[in-house]
């Protein structure tokens, strides 16, 4: 174990820890799964009253440098999406994407008070349901960070409470496999739900992949289950599927995101490209598609599509989860 890692505990560890570890038990498959959207500023419209969902996000509002409310689209917007909802189930996301902002937050509470003042009046006028903090963040997972990262949302956490409503996170799909700075086991104490983002395990950056293997030789969406459900009560969970996918140029190094609405019909299932072979991988069930552009570049494009994800619905549903989360409004469907 590295020097510095106490404060996060990997799923074998809590499974050793007496005094921590849940009473694990069977699930009970659940018959349906409750849909849960989120709405990002940038695809917002008046439809989004019409969307069958449990509870609807608004992405969101975030902090600046100096701790007060940044003034973007997203501030600029939020009465907006107030409007829409009248009689829905809603909560405000806090994004949190900046590592500067974010560092700074975590080393000077001065800025995390200030935000919690604004909060506390965003909030007073009772139009949400509950917070939920998006805190992204590349650190190593020294005892410090983590630590620094449950207070703050524990500051959190106690402003949605002292409103009368829900306190939910953000979490990456892959923080047990890439050993992310969040002590997963005391942020669900804090949390009513705890939505795991199981989306870019490929990052734009990465080689090409799905955007979270069902199934694979290093790690799956099958295992990230396993390690979630090891440490999170069932009924906390909500796994979130992401509805976009990467085009990755050979000659770039990285991928350029297209939503699933833009890969369907462009892409599959007819491919309106050169030399284009579309083929459904059996291990991930994503669609795998090969073409050349313009230029003669070689394309690969992994989509996880209604099918990929009505398989990893499947999966949802035997281990008794209640709910199943999408970002984002706007970027696909999920039915036809």
């Amino acid at each position: 174990m590295t020097a510095g890692l106490s404060a996060f505990r990997m799923p074998a560890q809590v499974e050793q820890d007496q005094d921590i570890v849940q009473t694990r038990h069977t699930p009970q498959r659940a018959e349906k799964l409750e849909t849960e959207w989120f709405v990002p500023h940038w695809t917002m419209n008046d439809r989004i009253n019409a969307l069958s969902s449990r509870r609807i996000h608004y992405f969101g509002i975030s902090p600046a440098r100096d701790g007060t409310i940044r003034d973007d689209n997203g501030w600029r917007r939020m009465d907006e999406f107030i409007g829409y909802t009248q009689g829905m189930s809603r909560s405000l996301v806090i994004t949190m994407l900046d590592d500067e902002v974010n560092t700074a937050f975590l080393r000077d509470s001065s800025l995390r008070e200030r935000f919690i003042l604004l909060l506390d009046a965003v909030l007073a006028g009772g139009e949400w349901d509950m917070i939920v903090l998006d805190f992204e963040y590349r650190a190593l997972p020294f005892s410090g960070v983590s630590e620094d990262i449950n207070q703050w949302s524990e500051q959190l956490s106690t402003a949605a409470r002292n409103h009368g409503m829900q306190f939910g996170m953000l979490i990456y799909g892959d923080t047990f496999y890439r050993v992310r700075p969040y002590d997963i086991q005391f942020l669900s104490t804090l949390s009513d739900r705890m939505y795991i983002m199981a989306y870019d395990f490929y990052k734009t950056n990465d080689t090409a992949g799905p955007q979270f293997p069902i199934s694979a030789k290093d790690y799956d969406f099958q295992q990230m289950l396993r390690d979630m459900t090891g440490v999170i009560p069932h009924e906390k969970l909500t796994i979130i599927h992401g509805l976009f996918s990467y085009l990755w140029r050979k000659d770039q190094g990285r991928g350029e995101a297209i939503t699933l609405n833009q890969a369907e019909g462009r892409l599959f299932p007819d491919c309106r490209e050169n030399a284009c072979i579309v083929r459904r991988d059996l291990d991930t069930h994503a669609l795998h598609i090969t073409y050349t552009d313009r230029d003669s570049t070689e394309v690969e494009v992994w989509v996880e599509d209604i099918d990929t994800i009505a398989k990893k619905n499947e999966l949802l549903r035997a281990e008794g989860m209640s709910a199943v989360g999408y970002w984002a409004y706007g970027y696909g469907m999920i039915s036809r």
